[in-house]
């Protein structure tokens, strides 16, 4: 049977810690959360050394069920979103993460920092939150808005896979660059 998103006890989390990653500071906001996050599953994946440990000191003081995801195929990464209620990405610069249309289109509960092009996308506070990926504070206030709000987590999912599929549909991207080859060509 369909579980509401909200019904979802798992959380995605985007590892990586690098000059434009920011892994580490939304490890901080998930420790200011551990609270609410004691019946989650935390799924970490693309996870650097430095954040593989972070993760695993936090799991042990703060008995939070993290989990480091590695060496996964697509598949099994779908899975995970599909069973997440969020996907938390921090960032200081990213085009259209895959991670934001993947948790869009399973249903997860975006929050994208606002040096990708999620602005773009995401309609702020009603299809997904974004932060900034270096204030710990913004990223610690959306987790527990995405916690809190399960119809906020709901009515993202409908949405956002309408999005996905009036605009992320192969066929119709297909078609759309044809159509400017034709013209193109046509010119």
């Amino acid at each position: 049977p369909y579980n509401k998103p909200s019904e979802r006890n798992a959380i995605m989390v985007k590892g990586y810690q690098s000059i434009f990653g920011r892994a580490l500071f939304a490890l901080k906001a998930i420790e200011m959360n551990a609270s609410i996050l004691k019946k989650y599953k935390i799924f970490i994946y693309s996870a650097g050394e430095e954040v593989i440990t972070k993760s695993m000191i936090l799991r042990k003081q703060k008995d939070l069920d993290i989990n480091i995801v590695s060496q996964i195929d697509h598949d099994s990464m779908l899975k995970l979103f599909s069973q997440a209620r969020i996907s938390l990405s921090a960032t200081v610069s990213d085009g259209v993460p895959n991670s934001l249309l993947e948790a869009m289109a399973t249903g997860c509960f975006p929050i994208e920092s606002q040096g990708s092009c999620a602005k773009e996308i995401i309609e702020d506070g009603k299809t997904g939150i974004t932060v900034d990926g270096e204030d710990i504070n913004s990223i610690s206030e959306a987790i527990k808005i995405s916690l809190t709000n399960d119809a906020l987590i709901d009515q993202a999912a409908v949405v956002n896979q309408q999005y996905i599929r009036e605009n992320l549909d192969y066929n119709k991207i297909r078609e759309n660059v044809l159509n400017s080859y034709r013209t193109i060509q046509a010119s």
